[in-house]
């Protein structure tokens, strides 16, 4: 399948799903830089309207290669390319769209997160919690918007927890920590759940320390 792809993109360099998907094998095969390229190409090729999904991931995977290589200057230019993207379709797409969309803002607030911006990271997690809220509320049997909701209320209680905002950041850690309870009855086979309840605990915990110090 990479080989196929590979050749897909060399025979007609405007096909822009044959260009994603050889920069996702090659990313999955380890060949970094060739990915890059690829996915690059398909930044530059795609247009707006039409290969909206595959420029909105490509502009991911370009961020995260750049932040694999420490590049946080050019990973956060590629996130908030793609959070700028699910800005502009959020409220008029639905479906594939919609499954998809919130990643872009979990990403964009890590990096804002790892540049010490404690309250631009904040409000983009929380622009991303809205938007797994609504998608929860839709569908609320759904296990991607619970484990989507627990990210989002892990990351927004930890930066509440580092700016002093000691009670909010205690209630939102509690939210994201029962849907992990919840989903623990679920998916028994899931080995990631216990270790999300381990680091919700030990939030927890450790509000609870600075509260009785």
């Amino acid at each position: 399948a990479r080989g196929y792809y590979a050749e897909a993109a060399s025979l007609d360099p405007n096909h822009v799903e044959g260009m994603f998907w050889n920069g996702w094998l090659q990313a999955e095969a380890g060949s970094l830089a060739e990915a890059e390229s690829a996915y690059r190409r398909v930044v530059s090729t795609a247009k707006e309207g039409t290969d909206d999904w595959a420029l909105y991931w490509a502009r991911l995977a370009v961020g995260d290669i750049r932040l694999s290589r420490g590049d946080l200057s050019r990973a956060t230019a590629e996130y908030q390319g793609a959070n700028a993207m699910a800005d502009r379709v959020a409220d008029a797409d639905t479906g594939r769209w919609q499954r998809d969309l919130p990643i872009a803002y979990l990403k964009v607030g890590d990096v804002l997160l790892a540049h010490g911006n404690f309250a631009e990271a904040l409000k983009t997690y929380r622009k991303g919690l809205a938007m797994t809220e609504r998608l929860a509320e839709d569908d609320p049997d759904n296990p991607n918007w619970q484990r989507n909701l627990v990210a989002s209320y892990g990351r927004v209680g930890s930066v509440l927890a580092q700016q002093g905002e000691t009670i909010l950041a205690r209630d939102t850690l509690y939210r994201g920590r029962a849907i992990v309870v919840q989903l623990k009855d679920q998916l028994a086979d899931d080995t990631q759940l216990p270790k999300r309840l381990t680091a919700f605990d030990a939030e927890i915990a450790k509000l609870k320390e600075a509260q009785t110090a």
